[in-house]
């Protein structure tokens, strides 16, 4: 990980859905190659803390800040083009285009108009490479999974918001995605803030973990702090 001014940051954040507050007071900073791991329960959240920051929710309150510049306001498409990449929770593929235009698609948030889909991407994830004409739909979940966080990086992000990554794939494929998550953060530079409920897959990723209930960080520190039995039994309490 670089020492270097956060890339993201967030202070005092709030944000729901209608009148329903969810988000309340959320603080965070990610720094330049970091693996951030937000831990917690279900409905805690943490998808909706993913939706605030990449701009799918609008924050009520507090500030919003992408390298250094306030985008609290920012639309979703502006945030994207500045480096803002969200795989969600459930992949959000088109399932009835083909890989290819799947990848063509997250081209449009890449600030060259004339991009094309990065080579790397296939080297990450040859499968897709394979399969460039096969419907997106008729993927394994784990395919689906690779294409989901392909297309996320034919953007050219910064900033990688993955989303429950491991949710209904195979074993082996986990271990596969824990390599390349890696080293997509050092090829490409990019800083990762992961939700995920595989906690062992999110703490051996991990720089630093935070852990959220009822929509607060209520417990945070380097990734080696969370490998303590005890705290881990303190967290699966919550």
């Amino acid at each position: 990980m670089e020492s270097s001014k956060p890339v993201l940051e967030l202070q005092d954040v709030r944000s729901g859905y209608n009148s329903v507050p969810v988000i309340n007071g959320v603080s965070l900073d990610l720094a330049a190659q970091e693996i951030l791991f937000l831990f917690g329960r279900n409905g805690v959240g943490k998808t909706t803390l993913l939706k605030t920051i990449c701009g799918l929710l609008k924050a009520q309150s507090g500030h919003i800040r992408l390298i250094q510049e306030d985008c609290t306001t920012w639309p979703t498409f502006k945030r994207a083009r500045k480096g803002i990449a969200y795989v969600p929770q459930g992949r959000g593929i088109f399932p009835k285009h083909t890989v290819r235009q799947n990848l063509v698609a997250g081209l449009r948030a890449c600030p060259d108009r004339n991009a094309e889909i990065p080579e790397q991407v296939f080297e990450y994830f040859p499968i897709l490479k394979e399969r460039i004409n096969q419907a997106g739909g008729t993927l394994s979940g784990g395919q689906q999974q690779m294409l989901a966080i392909a297309r996320a990086l034919c953007g050219r992000p910064n900033i990688l918001l993955l989303d429950e990554p491991t949710e209904g794939i195979q074993p082996s494929i986990v271990q596969d995605l824990k390599e390349i998550i890696r080293t997509i953060v050092e090829e490409h530079k990019v800083s990762v803030l992961l939700v995920e409920q595989n906690f062992d897959f999110g703490i051996e990723l991990a720089n630093r973990c935070m852990v959220m209930d009822k929509g607060e960080i209520v417990k945070k520190g380097d990734a080696s702090e969370f490998k303590n039995d005890d705290v881990i039994d303190e967290i699966l309490a919550l």
